[in-house]
């Protein structure tokens, strides 16, 4: 299989590879590769001496987590460096996913998905940016590029969009905005407490 890319594997690192490739639902040996080498870029050297040599790490368990995101008031993300957390069990990572630390709790609901301040939100952005799903969303305001995480409630034939809190406390707004002014950059799998 890798021997294919000019690479000898030994037969137990070979099944390891196929076993990768078809935990993330992959279709070619040469997407394991590309997707093993770009997630293990990203990931702390022994995590990746474990898995290529003792087999015993999961490289998909970690995931980059990029900075804190307003979960109140739209502002800039403030980011982190090289920071790393593990990702809830049972989740399938692909390298292209991310996870923010929310600020603020304008999206901590009664009911249905609840993101309260301090918990990590991980984001897909891959996954279809439907109507009345929670996004990590940008725009440019007063000359800033700014961000938050709102539920997306589209209107209009889809020409403008509620970027509206799931908080029913009144402090939290509504805000319309044209869709085309809005960058989604993620959509929500999951949010958990760091623990």
């Amino acid at each position: 299989m890798a021997r294919q890319i000019g690479v000898r594997l030994s037969d137990d690192l070979e099944q390891t590879v196929r076993d990768f490739r078809d935990n993330l639902h992959l279709k070619s040996e040469s997407d394991v590769v590309t997707t093993f080498l770009t997630a293990a870029q990203k990931m702390p050297f022994e995590t990746v001496v474990d898995f290529l040599y003792k087999g015993t790490a999961n490289p998909t368990s970690r995931v980059r987590v990029e900075g804190y995101i307003p979960g109140g008031e739209a502002d800039e993300i403030r980011p982190l460096d090289d920071t790393l957390t593990r990702a809830p069990d049972k989740i399938t990572l692909r390298p292209d996913m991310y996870a923010l630390i929310v600020v603020g709790n304008s999206m901590a609901a009664l009911n249905g998905k609840s993101i309260q301040d301090g918990m990590f939100a991980l984001f897909d952005p891959q996954k279809p940016r439907d109507n009345g799903c929670i996004a990590h969303v940008e725009f440019e305001e007063d000359g800033l590029c700014k961000c938050t995480v709102k539920k997306v409630l589209f209107k209009d034939g889809g020409e403008w969009v509620d970027l509206k809190p799931t908080n029913p406390d009144p402090r939290y707004k509504v805000r319309t905005m044209r869709t085309e002014d809005v960058v989604f950059k993620g959509v929500l799998v999951t949010a958990w407490r760091p623990g």
